[in-house]
């Protein structure tokens, strides 16, 4: 395992480096703005290499039967027909409706090979998500795929927040026992964090729409893999997600209240976006993120793995004081009055 584990790390390493030399001989570059807090241009797309060097690896557990075919096809194949449509987008801009018909394409791919039985507790009563939950399981994949390229503007959070969620599950499966899932997840955190290596603040490529994109829908078919699997059910995937669920649901919210914009330019209100300002610093808020994982959604999600029944009070109580966070930080109303209403 270890040598596979610096095989994909290594390749991952490398192809981010050939993207990055690449992006600057085509000039495809983050130029400084607002959103971005850069100093100087940065190159940008390095995401293709991560999504290429997961897929390759997904393949190459199939084929030494670490995950199944089932799994290696959702994984891997929506996701790959989702980063072809990322760069269909880079070389000729699509319209907000064609990319979201190609998200629905990828998500759609992704529910018919996914071949699991997925049961949620609430309490004592028990949910079959199966036939006509498919609907709204399609679209929260496709609300974490957006949510990912929403909070993909800071150095480093996107990668640093999958591959926490990734060997977060790993280490409580070990906790627990099961070695069924703990192998590949593992092993799927070395091209994170080869790309990580690039991406870490101050960042020296930045990942783009197809690696936040594919992420966002690789994370999120995880989970559901995981939660059809193992131990880890849902309410222990969306516990570790609360720090990105909390940050946009709230700011979103707050904005709908005040009938502000919702467009991407809005995307300077989130918290996220408002440390990044009032620290001058990437580096600050991706640490910030990591403690908020590690220290207190880490320890909930244990406790939902244990106590599934009670997943939803616990959820809550992950969600509450980060939302009261985003709230103090005024996200979604930051420039409220400069901000031209709908």
């Amino acid at each position: 395992m270890m040598l596979f584990f610096l095989a994909f790390f290594v390749l991952c390493f490398a192809l981010t480096g050939v993207a990055r030399r690449y992006a600057l001989w085509r000039h495809a570059l983050a130029i400084p703005e607002f959103r971005h807090h850069h100093l100087e241009p940065v190159p940008r797309g390095g995401g293709i290499a991560l999504v290429i060097t997961m897929i390759t690896l997904n393949l190459v557990m199939y084929r030494y039967d670490l995950i199944d075919i089932a799994a290696a096809r959702s994984l891997s194949f929506s996701g790959l027909f989702l980063l072809l449509a990322c760069i269909a987008n880079d070389l000729r801009p699509l319209t907000l409706r064609v990319r979201l018909l190609l998200q629905v394409v990828a998500v759609s791919l992704a529910l018919t090979w996914y071949d699991r039985d997925l049961i949620v507790i609430v309490f004592d009563s028990y949910l079959y998500l199966s036939g006509w939950w498919f609907p709204l399981l399609g679209l929260l994949l496709l609300g974490f795929i957006n949510l990912n390229n929403v909070m993909n503007e800071v150095d480093g959070l996107v990668a640093s927040q999958s591959f926490i969620m990734i060997f977060a599950a790993a280490s409580l499966l070990a906790i627990s026992g099961e070695l069924q899932w703990t192998i590949p997840l593992i092993l799927l955190c070395a091209p994170i964090l080869g790309f990580l290596a690039w991406n870490w603040p101050p960042a020296r490529i930045m990942m783009g729409d197809a690696g936040s994109s594919f992420l966002g829908l690789f994370i999120s078919l995880l989970g559901l893999h995981l939660a059809g699997d193992t131990s880890i059910n849902l309410w222990v995937w969306l516990i570790l997600m609360a720090a990105f669920i909390t940050d946009v649901v709230t700011t979103f919210l707050v904005r709908a209240r005040f009938a502000l914009s919702l467009m991407p330019s809005s995307h300077k209100n989130h918290a996220y976006q408002i440390l990044a300002r009032k620290w001058d610093s990437h580096f600050y808020v991706t640490v910030l993120l990591c403690a908020i994982c590690w220290l207190w959604l880490f320890p909930l999600a244990y406790l939902a793995m244990e106590f599934e029944g009670w997943g939803l009070v616990l959820l809550a109580l992950a969600i509450l004081p980060i939302a009261a966070a985003c709230l103090y930080l005024k996200a979604g109303r930051y420039d409220m009055d400069t901000e031209p209403a709908l």
